[in-house]
């Protein structure tokens, strides 16, 4: 445990999320962009090994005064690891039918689908909507 591509599996795994809600963390509702049905905040266990310093106490002899040997003790400190168990919440957005996401991680449901392609160089700008290239400017043909 503890390599990124682990960690990168189990935040992508669905398989260990808890669902929470379509609610924000300010008690709102997320559905704030064109596209976006929905938003869900997901909980994920997360564990990791983190590093931190930790004191060794080392014992050692010394010259007191009046000539006689004491022993104290030298503070050093060595690197150790320690396993983190956290949950992180994460918000997954829920395309609309005829949107989808640009790639898989992203929050915003902004790329239109058309069913069938656009001609002559259009593109898809809303769900089955192309519309001209710059050289036909102005003009929308409906794809169905």
């Amino acid at each position: 445990m503890g390599s990124r591509a682990e960690l990168c599996a189990l935040l992508s795994g669905l398989s260990l999320l808890l669902l929470v809600s379509g609610q924000g963390s300010k008690g709102g509702s997320l559905k704030e962009s064109q596209g976006v049905c929905s938003k869900q905040t997901l909980v994920v266990p997360l564990r990791y090994n983190e590093s931190y310093s930790q004191p060794v106490y080392k014992p050692y002899l010394t010259l007191c005064p009046g000539r006689r040997i004491c022993s104290t003790y030298r503070t050093t400190y060595r690197v150790a690891w320690r396993e983190v168990r956290r949950e992180v919440r994460q918000t997954h957005a829920v395309c609309c039918q005829g949107w989808k996401k640009r790639h898989p991680g992203a929050l915003a449901c902004e790329e239109a689908v058309c069913a069938k392609p656009c001609l002559n160089g259009g593109a898809c700008v809303r769900p089955d909507r192309c519309e001209c290239a710059p050289a036909g400017v102005g003009s929308t043909a409906t794809r169905g």
